[in-house]
């Protein structure tokens, strides 16, 4: 099958330019043959000058055939190109080989031989062959892609179930692409079907009528039913194709071959070029109006392919005008005081030293595009990129690409249903358009590199995690190299955090592509510091993040307070702050309708440079009890061990920091031992403590003290039933209620 559009447009352009290249090159050659094979050269370089390439092929053929020149190379070079272009992949595929083992090859040699082995899907083959250019040219940047990236068909083909194709209705034995949305629910496409015009003339390269302009209608399933040719003024003897329509201004801007004053502007040696033409469309009378060409239309060389984005206000199409990268280059002119702008060429993240065609501008920050420079599994791939930002270029993925030359997509806004041209076997003429539909994906497999800021260098052991639909937290660690993977849920973002001992956390967000299970090099940096304090906030009934609390730290300079920061609690219930030694700093976690807690500490100790504190908050509210944990009295006695002032100065700073608020202190014992006894017991521990808060300075008359001995259990362990005595430790406990 043959690639009837991408020879029209401008794969075609770029032959020329290498069929004058290398008609020189034959010039000089030809004068070593032989009077007759000379005219046979001459004959089939004037095929290959018009993209006959079958006819090309057979004379070349006939040429190598004599003993005396079955080693030339000109014609060998020939026939291998000509093979490729005409489907003969393993002919080519041997023609390579032998001028590369005869020590001729050059640089397109080893190009031509690995684009045969990846039509044929021979990737490990095409990986070897990309390996031996970088010896012979090192510079090669579509090499060194290939050797950097050598699983690239496995990731292109894995995502492969996500995608539905059906092959349109509308397509014929001839040649059908380049879909483009039109008025009221309608497509339009370039065919060489040849209808609706008189003494259609035929092109070389595949015998078929030159291309036209057809139109058919969307079906309510995205079907497409009916295609007929468009009106006569959009109709000739020769090339028009591939079209886009400004909805707002009803103008249709296409390309076709460049005309001057009615006639075809060549140049010398009698190349046609291409140019972008405007017409305005009536709606009601379904007419046309006056052909407009495009300002930035230039003889020399070749515009077209143009697409618009929704807004009308930027055009992208294709040249191969001077000073782009490679064969054919992406550019855009935006509209500016009712004129289009000069061209800009797209840059080098979206244009290679390959052939950048069919661009489509789904909106402002996603451009699709057909390519043979960047990763591909064939001839021409379907990309995608926003071209505002500096995210790379993503392959669509089987079977949206193929083995064969895929191009031309468009989609609809959702990006879940379109279409797009290929040349694949099972369709029903050259070039094809396929509908095609795509389930989004339900989990994504995002792995990456947890790196020093600082330093770049991997950090091991580091944890990844992400909050779970569910309030829980999905986390990994890092291996040795400070590599993770993570299965999380599909969002249309996804952001995940890193965190390890002595780092500040670090983030890194992505779009999700709803078109690919897999999310790779989302990279995280985390700072490493020497002092820091952390911790949680969460609520003291459950446990849970305070979601929606704040904290803000302090630095305490004498009498001065110094503002520093202030974080916001997560899902992940988390905060943390590098700290600076021989300072004296203060926390402080606030919500409202819950207490306020503070933290003052300093950062003195060598020994211990990491602070942690986790606030538990508890609502503001009468009635509300709240456990104190790590009390701790002598047995039988009602006097304070001394590790019990650590948690008892919290409630002291609790009780300072909530002025208002007026408490019961309650203690509890177990089951075992007397029911007075217990009783007695815990009305005096209670008072202790509360006598150690009033020596701490809180007002007594903030404060009661009671005893509720073994009378509110917490489990099971009543008297006459068996526990054991981490059970019965859970009943021991000293609790204060908010009055």
């Amino acid at each position: 099958m043959l690639l009837t559009m991408t020879s029209f447009l401008f794969r075609y352009k770029m032959k020329q330019r290498f069929a004058l290249l290398v008609l020189l090159m034959a010039a000089m050659a030809i004068p070593q043959l032989a009077s007759a094979q000379k005219g046979k050269l001459n004959i089939a370089e004037q095929y290959f000058q018009s993209f006959d390439f079958r006819n090309a092929s057979k004379i070349y053929a006939d040429i190598l055939a004599s003993a005396k020149h079955a080693n030339d190379t000109l014609p060998l070079r020939r026939i291998a190109y000509c093979q490729t272009k005409t489907g003969e992949w393993i002919k080519a595929e041997a023609n390579y080989k032998r001028l590369i083992a005869m020590n001729m090859g050059k640089p397109s040699d080893y190009m031509g031989l690995a684009e045969v082995l990846k039509l044929q899907g021979k990737y490990t083959d095409a990986i070897d062959v990309y390996n031996k250019l970088l010896a012979v040219q090192p510079t090669n940047h579509i090499a060194k892609s290939y050797i950097t990236h050598t699983d690239f068909a496995q990731r292109i083909v894995r995502d492969s179930a996500i995608y539905r194709m059906h092959l349109a209705e509308i397509n014929s034995p001839y040649s059908d692409f380049g879909p483009a949305f039109f008025v009221n629910g309608q497509l339009v496409f370039a065919s060489s079907r040849g209808d609706g015009t008189k003494h259609q003339a035929m092109y070389n390269w595949n015998n078929q009528p030159f291309l036209n302009m057809y139109q058919c209608d969307i079906a309510p399933d995205s079907s497409l039913k009916g295609a007929r040719v468009m009106g006569q003024d959009m109709t000739s003897r020769f090339h028009e194709g591939t079209m886009t329509y400004n909805p707002s201004t009803n103008v249709i801007y296409y390309t076709k071959e460049n005309l001057r004053k009615g006639d075809f502007d060549k140049v010398k040696g009698g190349r046609r070029n291409l140019g972008i033409y405007s017409i305005k469309y009536n709606t009601a009378e379904k007419t046309f109006g006056d052909e407009e060409a495009f300002a930035f239309n230039n003889r020399n060389y070749s515009l077209g392919n143009p697409t618009l984005t929704p807004d009308g206000k930027r055009m992208y199409f294709v040249s191969d005008m001077p000073g782009g990268s490679g064969g054919t280059d992406l550019y855009y002119s935006d509209w500016k005081d009712s004129l289009w702008a000069s061209p800009v060429n797209c840059g080098n993240k979206v244009n290679t030293l390959g052939d950048e065609l069919f661009p489509f501008a789904l909106s402002n920050d996603m451009l699709y595009f057909s390519s043979n420079g960047h990763l591909s599994i064939g001839g021409l791939d379907v990309f995608y990129t926003n071209p505002n930002d500096t995210s790379g270029v993503k392959n669509i993925g089987y079977p949206g690409n193929s083995h064969y030359d895929d191009f031309g997509l468009i989609c609809f806004p959702n990006e879940t249903k379109g279409y797009l041209s290929s040349n694949r076997p099972g369709g029903k003429g050259d070039d094809d358009i396929y509908e095609f539909s795509i389930q989004p994906v339900d989990e994504v497999f995002v792995s990456g590199v947890v790196r020093d800021n600082n330093t770049l260098e991997p950090v091991a052991n580091a944890t990844v995690m992400i909050p779970a639909e569910d309030g829980s937290m999905l986390q990994v660690k890092t291996d040795a190299n400070g590599r993770y993977t993570i299965t999380v849920p599909y969002k249309d973002i996804i952001e995940l955090e890193a965190s390890k001992a002595m780092y500040l956390p670090g983030k890194a967000s992505r779009k999700a592509d709803p078109r690919s299970s897999f999310m790779e090099d989302l990279n995280i940096e985390i700072q490493k510091i020497d002092w820091m304090t952390s911790g949680k906030v969460i609520y003291d009934a459950d446990g849970k993040p305070a979601v929606g609390a704040i904290v803000i730290l302090n630095e305490l300079t004498g009498m001065d307070t110094l503002a520093l920061d202030t974080i916001s609690i997560t899902g992940t219930g988390t905060y943390m702050w590098p700290l600076q030694a021989n300072k004296t700093y203060l926390t402080i976690a606030l919500k409202d309708g819950f207490s306020r807690m503070t933290e003052k500490f300093t950062t003195n100790n060598p020994a211990q440079k990491v602070h942690t504190r986790d606030f538990k908050l508890f609502k503001l509210e009468k009635n509300t009890t709240v456990k104190v944990d790590n009390i701790y009295y002598d047995y039988n006695s009602a006097v304070l061990k001394p590790e019990s002032a650590t948690e008892l100065n919290k409630l002291v700073a609790i009780l300072r920091d909530n002025p208002t608020m007026r408490i019961e202190l309650g203690s509890h014992s177990d089951s075992r031992g007397g029911d007075s006894y217990n009783l007695t017991l815990s009305e005096k521990r209670a008072k202790s403590a509360v006598d150690y808060l009033i020596g701490q300075g809180v007002a007594k008359e903030r404060m009661v003290s009671k005893g509720y001995g073994e009378t509110i259990l917490l489990n099971q362990c009543d008297d006459g039933v068996t526990c054991t005595d981490e059970q019965h430790a859970v009943n021991r406990r000293t609790e204060f209620k908010v009055l």
